[in-house]
């Protein structure tokens, strides 16, 4: 099982290499944002033209700087503590602290994605819309996954 957990949460620590989310006004992509920047904050430059006709002020690029999400850096430290404790700890208590990491993880995946939406309505004022990409959801699978076979894996013997 700790080969198991190892490489569920690794692929977790990938993931955050990949695209999280998508921020597009209309039929234009703005940013795509993977985890690691939502982590560390990153800054973009969007040209006027992917704007709509009300949010061009003049023809320079819009410069905006976005801080690193808490919630992002809470989840990147629950999947490290989760990949160093699935290798280091034995059965059952691994399984029991996995089981309720997964869950915190996921529930704050969550979190994130609605504080996430959240912002983006408040902001974009209906022409902002948001969509979760393949790191976004291939983590909460491993966070899924990781709560199931930790659940119940039932050691043989």
């Amino acid at each position: 099982m700790r080969k198991i957990n190892a490489v569920i949460f690794a692929i977790g620590l990938l993931s955050f290499l990949l695209p999280f989310i998508e921020v597009s006004c209309g039929e234009n992509t703005l940013m795509v944002v993977t985890g690691k920047q939502l982590v560390t904050g990153f800054s973009v430059s969007i040209s006027p033209e992917k704007l709509p006709p009300s949010a061009r002020q003049n023809k320079t690029p819009v410069q905006r700087k976005f801080k690193g999400e808490k919630y992002a850096r809470g989840i990147l430290a629950l999947v490290v503590v989760s990949l160093i404790l699935g290798i280091i700890l034995k059965y059952p208590l691994a399984s029991y602290i996995l089981v309720i990491l997964s869950a915190v993880g996921g529930a704050g995946l969550l979190l994130l994605r609605s504080r996430i939406i959240q912002r983006a309505t408040e902001k974009g004022v209906g022409f902002i819309t948001v969509r979760f990409r393949e790191g976004y959801w291939l983590l909460l699978g491993v966070f899924v996954l990781g709560f199931i076979l930790n659940l119940f894996y039932k050691r043989k013997g």
